[in-house]
This record gives C-alpha cells, sequence and structure tokens, in this order.
C-alpha cells in the first residue's frame, strides 16, 4: 500500500506540470505563438517536468498515480502524455513533447480554378458565394463588376445552379439578384424535383438561362408509378372529396334532387371526413339498408365511418342506460363496410380519366 505522504505530494508536484501542458496547448494553436522557438522551448520544458516527475514517481498511468489523482479531473490529461501498447505497458512519450500536434488555421486566399474555388467557398462558408470565390480567383473588382464571376458560372455549369425563386443572372443590367440562390448540384437536384423542374420551366421562358436548370431536373425525375404500383384505401386524404362523393351517389343511386342535399367533405383541421346529410334520404332504398348498410347502420353512416378508419359497431342500451356492444349486428355491419370497401377499390380505378388523375396526383405528392 502507497504511504499516504507520498500520495499527497505527487498532486502538488504536478499541478505545475498540468498548468505546463494547458499552456503549451493554448501556445501552439494561436496564430503567431506556435512558432518553432516557442514549440522547442515548451517542449524541453514539458521533458523536464515529466522525466523529474517519473523517475521519483513512475510512469502516469500507474496504478500508484491513478489512486493519487483520483479525484483530480485532470489526471486523464495527464496520462495523454504517455503512449502505452496493448497491454497497457509504457510504449513511449506522446508526440507533443517533441513537435508541434496542433496547427492553427490558415485561411485560402487564392485559387486557379472555378473548381478549386467553389470547394473553397464550401469549405470557408458552406455555400456558393460567387463574389467570394472570384476574390479567391483575382477578381479584386467591386462586386459583380468583374469578369471572373460569369467565368465561373461558366466553369461550373452543371455542377452549380441558381434557384429561379431568386430571381435571375442580371449581373449585366439591375444586379440585384445575380449572388443569390446558388447551390451545388448535389443540393439543388434533390428534394421536391417535380416542382422545382415546373418552377424552372416557367422561369426559362422569361429568362433562358434556367434553362439548364430544367435539362438537368429532367434527368433526375422518379419514374411515374402506376394505377397498379398504388393502393387508393378509402379515407386516403390526397383523394379528391369529388370521387368519394361521385362514389356514394353511383353505389347508393343517389337521386339528383338530393345531390345538393348530400355531400362529401374533408377537414383539414381535425383531419376528418364528414358525409353531410347522411339521414336525409328516407327512401326505403335496398341498398342503404340491405346490400351496404342494415337498419341499425345505413350505408351513409358506415361509408362514413371507412372514411375515419372506424369501425362501424351497433350498440344497445342495456341496464341504468348503459351502451352495450351487439356483436350479432356489429359483424353484419363490418360485413356492409367490406362490401362497401371492395366497391370502392373497383370503382375508384375504373374510369381511365379518373385513373390519370389519381396517379398524377399520388406521383406528386409522394414519388417527386
Amino acid at each position: 500500500m502507497p504511504n499516504e505522504s507520498i500520495l499527497g505530494q505527487r498532486p502538488s508536484y504536478l499541478i505545475k506540470n498540468t498548468n505546463n501542458r494547458r499552456l503549451y496547448l493554448v501556445l501552439v494553436a494561436l496564430p503567431g505563438m506556435g512558432s518553432n522557438a516557442v514549440g522547442t522551448r515548451r517542449g524541453a520544458n514539458l521533458n523536464r517536468l515529466y522525466d523529474a516527475y517519473t523517475k521519483k514517481y513512475g510512469i502516469l498511468n500507474s496504478p500508484g498515480n491513478r489512486l493519487a489523482f483520483n479525484q483530480d479531473s485532470s489526471y486523464p490529461l495527464l496520462c495523454s502524455l504517455e503512449v502505452l501498447d496493448d497491454e497497457g505497458n509504457f510504449k513511449q512519450k506522446a508526440d507533443m513533447f517533441t513537435k508541434r500536434t496542433i496547427q492553427h488555421h490558415e485561411a485560402v486566399t487564392s485559387v486557379d480554378t472555378a473548381g478549386e474555388a467553389l470547394a473553397v467557398s464550401i469549405g470557408e462558408r458552406a455555400c456558393v458565394d460567387l463574389g467570394f470565390m472570384a476574390s479567391l480567383m483575382g477578381d479584386r473588382s467591386p462586386a459583380g463588376s468583374g469578369d471572373k464571376i460569369p467565368q465561373i458560372v461558366e466553369d461550373l455549369k452543371g455542377i452549380i445552379f441558381k434557384d429561379p425563386a431568386t430571381g435571375p443572372f442580371d449581373i449585366d443590367g439591375d444586379a440585384v439578384s445575380w449572388y443569390k440562390g446558388w447551390q451545388t448540384a448535389d443540393e439543388y437536384l434533390s428534394g421536391d424535383v417535380r416542382a422545382k423542374l415546373a418552377e424552372a420551366r416557367a422561369a426559362a421562358e422569361e429568362y433562358p438561362e434556367f434553362a439548364v436548370n430544367a435539362e438537368a431536373l429532367e434527368q433526375v425525375q422518379p419514374k411515374d408509378l402506376t394505377a397498379a404500383e398504388i393502393s387508393v384505401r378509402i379515407g386516403a386524404p390526397w383523394v379528391k372529396p369529388e370521387y368519394y362523393r361521385q362514389f356514394l351517389f353511383e353505389l347508393l343511386q343517389v337521386p339528383e334532387y338530393l345531390h345538393e342535399k348530400i355531400d362529401v367533405f374533408y377537414n383539414k383541421v381535425t383531419g376528418e371526413w364528414n358525409v353531410k346529410g347522411k339521414s336525409v334520404d328516407k327512401r326505403d332504398n335496398a341498398r342503404i339498408h340491405a346490400t351496404y348498410g342494415t337498419k341499425r347502420r345505413s350505408a351513409y353512416v358506415i361509408f362514413e365511418n371507412l372514411l375515419n378508419q372506424r369501425d362501424s359497431r351497433v350498440y344497445d342500451e342495456g341496464a341504468e342506460g348503459k351502451r352495450v356492444l351487439n356483436p350479432k349486428h356489429t359483424a353484419i355491419a363490418q360485413q356492409k363496410a367490406e362490401a362497401i370497401d371492395q366497391a370502392f377499390r373497383d370503382w375508384i380505378v375504373k374510369d381511365p380519366e379518373r385513373r390519370a388523375d389519381l396517379c398524377a396526383t399520388y406521383n406528386r405528392i409522394f414519388n417527386s
């Protein structure tokens, strides 16, 4: 067991060593302070302190030192002064004893090509900054007035793109938007490329320079999914309400005089569908109360439940006015719901024009 008085001496002895290492890290990290001369002096001082300590107490990673410094938060920092092998044995002193291990950042001030300027702009400013890139290539003229920027744009054609929403490349005109909205191809040719293509085509009609955007976007458009690859379920909010209304009218053979009283609409706030006028149709229609509904649950109610992904349950009034589930009538209502669902699946893709519209809507929203 190490002598407690000796253990107590170790932290105070190494305070100088800890401060020296911290000072060394700061010096080599600061521009103008990490010269070779300074590094050599600090390295020599660090070597002297380390050698004196380890001669008396052993290496910093030894069990005795670990015990002595178990309450010192700087101990792991001190341990980094030593390199150990896989078995934990001392291998050598860390590199910082003999050379600088931290270099201060040196900004790039000039480049030869537009590609190099782009790399520096992305690295230094995390964006495509044409003015900065031009200055790297030796253009010291007022922003936008030199010849380097048009050269950069031409050299990086297909590598960088201007977002049409930020205005035209008007470097020869009013010069108010030429520097805005430039993006790398990776950024611009991703995301909602369908919407971007429509925007680029519209912009190209007025500003021909955006034709290159449209051409590039056309190459990355996803393949349209066909009707066979798209599953349309009742209640999908991307399906137009008019299609649900049309289906309901055809399914239940709703007379024209009731069309203005019965409607299907979607509430975007609550995310729920509603069938307006569910009880308006008083006809003794087998489709409403037998084929697609029951005497306890009309086809209108069952259809609304389907739109909202709810089960059509039937309840009876039990003792003390409590509702009690009627399993038999609930099962029948569920069967009617399945019949409506199957009828919808067959109907929704039957009409070519409706099928094409659904495919276009789905691809625009979910496959862009």
